[in-house]
């Protein structure tokens, strides 16, 4: 629901936190974690094109906040992982 709701510059933006590209990848995976306060955020392996994802977000709207915060952080865009 998150990435069919994203403009194409943020789809950009997307698949280069996954891959660290901004070409389209074969695939990406997805994974789900337990990860609570600090650790309960989405995390990017751009070796692997993978998301880790936590399942224990209270709402969508948080959910959507932690990627947008991804998205939009300048340090994410300088390192080759965040």
């Amino acid at each position: 629901m998150y990435i069919r709701c994203l403009h194409d510059e943020r789809i950009e933006h997307f698949v280069f936190l996954v891959t660290v590209s901004y070409q389209m990848p074969d695939y990406i995976l997805i994974e789900f974690s337990t990860f609570v306060g600090l650790a309960q955020r989405p995390t990017f392996s751009t070796c692997e094109n993978t998301i880790h994802v936590p399942t224990t977000y209270c709402s969508y709207q948080e959910l959507r906040q932690n990627f947008d915060l991804c998205l939009l952080s300048d340090e994410a865009y300088l390192y080759t992982t965040y």
